[in-house]
């Protein structure tokens, strides 16, 4: 059975991710944006409201991030 716990692990133990997308040349904010929003539900589960909160606010930027990249190429 999965545990939010394990999750994080998993997370904390992959954080080098974001640059092998980086070397790549790939726009993967909404990957990233959807990942710390994930994160923030695992932190809530636990009842870690104040880390849950800042993977809301990490996320929230992140998918901000993307909707701006969005209008900026359909412009284009």
């Amino acid at each position: 059975f999965f545990q939010s716990e394990d999750g994080i692990r998993v997370v904390e133990r992959s954080r080098g991710l974001g640059d092998v997308y980086k070397r790549q040349d790939k726009d993967f904010t909404q990957f990233v944006a959807t990942t710390l929003k994930h994160l923030g539900d695992l932190y809530r589960e636990m009842k870690d409201y104040e880390k849950a909160q800042e993977y809301y606010k990490k996320s929230r930027e992140k998918f901000r991030e993307f909707q701006a990249r969005l209008e900026v190429s359909s412009n284009n």
